[in-house]
């Protein structure tokens, strides 16, 4: 059975309220994350999760009139809304995909999940080691282990942020990053919306593609295009977290390198 990717969705967004329904070409955010996340190899369609909040009552609208499966859950223990998500569409292994990454792409989802299979793992992702550029963040784990993280664990960053426990118990589960090489080992470069200047930016990244739809590019495209906008490329940059972000970059290839030797 492949994997089922749910999307994480909220609209109550503290620095750039219901950010998901901004546009990037006149398409809403949470389109360009759903259609570019069903590309992807090898999965078994996709489910917005959000809350039973009223406020995500129009996430639900947009999901039925888009024609995707919606599942709404508790809006605090997003963990519970998770698990909730995947037991619905009777799913063994789930790909989690959060609403704010525009420019996710389908191949780095499907990499994941060939990482995943061949590895016979509980749990991979390229979230808590940086290695991709920011807004390609994307997990993949056993909905088993997911269930045996919500029966034990109370804590409450934990059940807000759903998959911690895995890679701060690594002796529970068999877990490992996906980490990128060639042109995707690009930690510095910022894809993701949190506020209004990142909007401003992606709608520029976007703008040195004309007419990209969420279906006609793969991000690489983008990244070579930003390489020829040094100017934007510097304002797209992970900010405060630069110097750490090419410091890293270094280390994953001498690690990579030395494991090759």
């Amino acid at each position: 059975m492949n994997p089922v990717i749910v999307i994480q969705a909220r609209t109550q967004s503290s620095r750039l309220p219901n950010k998901i329904f901004q546009t990037i070409g006149d398409v809403p955010i949470l389109s360009w994350v759903a259609r570019r996340a069903a590309r992807a190899n090898a999965v078994d369609g996709i489910i917005i999760a959000t809350s039973t909040s009223p406020h995500d009552d129009s996430i639900e609208n947009h999901a039925v009139e888009s024609g995707w499966t919606c599942y709404r859950g508790s809006e605090h223990d997003v963990l519970d809304r998770f698990v909730g998500a995947a037991r619905e569409a009777s799913a063994e292994t789930v790909v989690r995909v959060t609403a704010d990454c525009p420019f996710i792409d389908p191949g780095v989802i499907g990499g994941l999940i060939t990482h995943y299979q061949e590895n016979d793992l509980d749990y991979a992702g390229c979230v808590h080691v940086r290695s991709f550029p920011r807004g390609l963040d994307a997990e993949i784990m056993r909905l088993s282990a997911l269930e045996r993280v919500l029966a034990s664990d109370t804590q409450p960053r934990h059940r807000e942020h759903v998959t911690p426990y895995f890679y701060e118990h690594p002796h529970l589960f068999r877990i490992s990053p996906y980490v990128a090489d060639g042109r995707w080992l690009r930690p510095d470069v910022r894809l993701c919306l949190d506020d209004q200047m990142d909007l401003q930016l992606l709608r520029e990244a976007h703008a040195l593609l004309p007419d990209a739809t969420p279906e006609s590019f793969s991000t690489l495209e983008l990244l070579d295009a930003l390489d020829r906008n040094t100017e934007l490329l510097e304002r797209m940059r992970v900010g405060e977290h630069r110097h750490h972000a090419k410091n890293h970059a270094e280390g994953i290839h001498h690690t990579l390198a030395t494991a090759a030797a």
